[in-house]
């Protein structure tokens, strides 16, 4: 028998506001996670370009050192890409690898050498920074920047002249 005013227990459910504030929670949370996914992947992208390179560099020293040639690492002036030549930048050399390019649309790539640069100077396409190691295990002075448009860190790789060290 059933008393008016009262539902049996199979009718009960959650209310509007139970349902409401379950969104709303769900709906932060998950904007939440996008926004830190997003700088995460941004974090990732701009570390590993410059890890990256890092490794590259120290490549080409190593196997500048074990061939007994030189090795031009060219830069392109677009920023976003790198090539790595066996003698030099040009249609003299062979070119090796590449283009290897920075991960992430946000990722940029500034080399700049620094002086002294060897007299006289070394074939370089004129849209381009080159950046040579030499079989005596030595190497062109510079530093590559690694920049990112979302990230206010940058990275900046050094290359010394008289060791080929390169380190971040």
């Amino acid at each position: 028998m059933m008393l008016l005013g009262k539902r049996p227990r199979a009718d009960r459910g959650f209310t509007l506001i139970e349902l409401l504030v379950v969104m709303s929670i769900a709906g932060t949370l998950a904007l939440i996670s996008t926004f830190s996914f997003s700088n995460w992947r941004n974090t990732s992208q701009h570390q590993g370009s410059a890890d990256e390179l890092v490794s590259q560099l120290r490549n080409t020293s190593q196997r500048s050192i074990s061939e007994g040639r030189t090795y031009c690492v060219d830069f392109a002036t677009g920023g976003r890409s790198y090539t790595l030549w066996r003698t030099a930048c040009d249609a003299t050399g062979a070119q090796v690898a590449g283009p290897f390019t920075v991960q992430g649309p946000n990722v940029t790539l500034a080399a700049v050498l620094t002086p002294p640069v060897p007299v006289p100077a070394p074939a370089c396409p004129a849209t381009s920074k080159c950046l040579y190691f030499y079989p005596r295990g030595t190497a062109v002075r510079a530093s590559v920047t690694v920049a990112s448009a979302v990230r206010s860190k940058t990275y900046t790789v050094v290359i010394e002249g008289l060791t080929a060290r390169v380190y971040k």
